[in-house]
Formats: C-alpha cells, structure tokens, sequence
C-alpha cells in the first residue's frame, strides 16, 4: 500500500511560504548564472575573434555569449524566470 507521504517534507507549508521560497531559489540560480556567464566573459569586448581563444574555451565561451543575449533580453522583456517564456505565454501556475 501507499501511504499519503509528501517526498518534499511537510505539506502544511502555505502556498505564499513556497512561492516565496521558489522566487528565492530562481533568483539565487539566475544570479549564478549570471556570475557565471560574467566571469567567462570577463575583460572581452563584443567584437573579439573567438578563433583567437585557445580551442578548450571557444564553447564555453560561445555558449556564454548566447546566454548572455537571453539573459538580457529576459530582464529586458520581463520574461518569467522560471520558464524563461514571455509572461503571455508562461506555462507556471503563478
């Protein structure tokens, strides 16, 4: 038999407490990601030749350049941050 057992802790948190803690935990990740995309891209201008990059970094670095272009156009576009789509598509249940 199954019994009636959360897996993710209490269920008598109240909804704003976990809507609240899941705009917490996409904020934290989202500014990680940021710091990340940052310091891969440290000191580059927009213009510089990745095939002068040493070949180990060229996808870390391109991969960074693209997320760098949807992370802005997010902010810009206030886009969800948790499904990244603009807000009249969003697919979350806020």
């Amino acid at each position: 038999l199954v019994s009636n057992v959360s897996l993710f802790g209490s269920t008598s948190m109240s909804t704003s407490t976990t809507d609240t803690a899941v705009s917490l935990r996409e904020s934290r990740f989202l500014h990680e990601v940021d710091t990340c995309v940052e310091t891969i891209l440290d000191n580059r201008s927009p213009s510089f030749d990745i095939l002068n990059e040493p070949p180990s970094k060229r996808q870390s670095i391109g991969v960074a350049n693209r997320l760098r272009i949807r992370l802005d156009a997010m902010k810009r576009n206030n886009d969800c941050p948790r499904c990244w789509l603009q807000r009249a598509h969003c697919v979350c249940d806020r």
